[in-house]
């Protein structure tokens, strides 16, 4: 089952898409055609109980549909959005609550500091979603602080990252954090939604949802025992007495330090299951490189895009493969280019440029005539 807890139903400010409008029927033709089991309806600084009450009347049995709002807040001269989704079985308080809040203003003008809201909410049983790093408009970690010192549990903040990656950083640090569809175009849910959160325990309501997030031991053991799962009995150990561990029909994640034998016992797993004539594979990185075995790089596929009428680019990948740096030159080879410019220079400056030409037969009489005055005066 999948949540998006970010939904839009109406175009209630200047910038939002035309394509967010959507009427009660066929929002319910929509989501019970996804793999959609939770929804929130959160516009943008309105909450329309008259629609909620209208498509909780036309949804399937299945679908849970929480009743929320997307406030503009500001801490600091900092802008941001925060959503705040409230318990179903409260929806009429959350109602005045909003009513009295917002006031008639405008959802283009609204805007409240987030040191107000937990003193608007807090009699009613509510979590609150923030957009936060690369979700924009973001509300930074000052700000959080501040909701997060004035309500009764903290964990009831939720950070909302833009996808799973983003999700799952923040989490590994300690976050709570989710993502929904933020819809623009109801035409495309049904793609989007695939990629929505999978919720792996089948919540049943907004208190369940609740208790997960405070990582209630109880709640989860329940949700647990209502899976489907089998217990098998291993022995991974040569010599050792035979363990019995329970198999759920969903992602199973086996916890052990380094040497512990989580190995040994995916292997028992997977000759259990084998043996038993289902069909099952073990993957061990450290083993074999599953890069290579699986191709993962791609070298080995050979397509032909002509047949899609997509260009290749043949010549353009072939002209970069080939491409090659020009030498770089050192520093002598400037030293030395710089050194006879530098000379060129200075010849230039010693060159004749101009000569008059000399008559050879008048220089030739000239010498002659020397010689002539030379022998009378040895005479």
């Amino acid at each position: 089952m999948k949540i998006d807890i970010h939904i839009h139903t109406k175009k209630t400010k200047r910038g939002d898409a035309h394509t967010r409008e959507i009427t009660p029927k066929k929002f319910c033709e929509i989501i019970s055609n996804s793999d959609v089991g939770i929804c929130a309806i959160t516009n943008h600084n309105l909450f329309d109980i008259d629609q909620f009450n209208e498509i909780l009347a036309l949804r399937a049995e299945h679908l849970q549909i929480w009743p929320g709002v997307e406030l503009d807040i500001i801490h600091e001269n900092k802008r941001g959005h925060l959503i705040v989704i409230s318990n179903p079985k409260q929806v009429n308080t959350f109602n005045e609550i909003l009513l009295n809040l917002i006031n008639n203003e405008s959802p283009d003008k609204f805007i409240i500091d987030i040191s107000k809201i937990a003193n608007a909410f807090n009699d009613i049983d509510v979590i609150y979603i923030a957009h936060y790093y690369n979700k924009k408009p973001n509300i930074e970690d000052a700000a959080i602080e501040v909701l997060l010192s004035e309500i009764k549990n903290p964990n009831r903040v939720i950070k909302e990252a833009t996808d799973s990656i983003s999700a799952g950083i923040f989490v590994s640090h300690g976050h709570n954090s989710i993502y929904g569809s933020d819809v623009q175009d109801w035409d495309a849910y049904l793609k989007i939604s695939n990629g929505l959160p999978e919720l792996r325990l089948p919540v049943e309501s907004f208190e369940q949802f609740c208790l997960l997030l405070d990582k209630s031991e109880s709640t989860i053991q329940t949700l647990l025992a209502s899976k489907n799962k089998s217990q098998i009995k291993l022995t991974p150990f040569k010599g050792e007495s035979p363990i019995e561990i329970d198999i759920w029909d969903d992602v199973n994640i086996l916890f052990g330090s380094k040497g512990t034998g989580k190995t040994e016992i995916l292997k028992s797993i997977c000759k259990y299951y084998n043996d038993k004539g289902i069909k099952a594979n073990l993957f061990e990185s450290n083993v074999e490189n599953l890069v290579k075995r699986y191709d993962l790089s791609g070298s080995k596929i050979e397509l032909d895009l002509s047949d899609s009428d997509i260009y290749d680019c043949k010549e353009e990948i072939l002209f970069i493969r080939n491409a090659e740096e020009a030498d770089i030159a050192n520093l002598t080879s400037y030293r030395e280019h710089y050194s006879k410019q530098e000379s060129s220079k200075i010849a230039q400056k010693l060159i004749i440029r101009e000569i008059l030409p000399i008559d050879e037969n008048q220089l030739s009489s000239t010498l002659s005539d020397t010689t002539n005055l030379k022998k009378e005066f040895d005479n």
